[in-house]
């Protein structure tokens, strides 16, 4: 992304439409540390809020299963 050129992604927005999560997974997925670019995907950040939900699915439905395994 450059400024000069144009193509600059407001981080607010991606926050406003994605929220935060998804947006530090994929910065965590995708970020190289060893090097300085890589490109940004909406499609990419809204796959990694479609994981999370996931993810938060689960666990609710595994703490779902502890309560109820607990009352027998």
């Amino acid at each position: 992304m450059s400024k000069s050129v144009g193509n600059v992604i407001d981080p607010q927005l991606i926050l406003e439409k994605y929220g935060a999560e998804p947006l530090r997974l994929w910065v965590a997925l995708e970020g190289n540390l060893e090097r300085t670019d890589f490109r940004c995907s909406f499609e990419r950040i809204e796959g990694s809020g479609k994981t999370i939900s996931k993810l938060w699915n689960v666990s609710k439905f595994i703490t779902y299963l502890r309560i109820q395994s607990s009352r027998r």
